[in-house]
């Protein structure tokens, strides 16, 4: 896979240049309002850490992770590493799954 192409959930391979290598899954999403990977994406892992990252285009191969956190009205991040991407798929949900933001009983 060469990079994503539309919003979606992704695995990847994520290489922190030492002894760790780990695969994880990724939200990839536009931009608020933003209706194309134009001005970048919004990435989200899903591993329950509340890592957030931001690429300004899908060529850059270097993840800057950040944990947002807020204390009253102000808010800051501020990356602690940086991992090198390798996207492998996106993730398919199977064909009976519920269509997102459905109602399931």
């Amino acid at each position: 896979m060469k990079k994503p192409t539309e919003p979606g959930v992704y695995w990847v391979s994520l290489d922190d240049g030492g002894k760790v290598v780990e695969n994880v899954l990724l939200q990839v999403r536009y931009y608020s309002g933003a209706t194309s990977f134009d001005d970048g994406a919004m990435i989200r892992f899903l591993d329950g850490s509340g890592r957030m990252a931001e690429l300004s285009s899908f060529d850059e191969v270097i993840l800057k992770p950040y944990v947002p956190t807020q204390i009253g009205f102000t808010s800051s991040s501020h990356a602690t590493e940086e991992l090198r991407v390798k996207w492998l798929t996106k993730v398919v949900p199977p064909k009976n799954a519920p269509e997102i933001g459905s109602d399931v009983n």
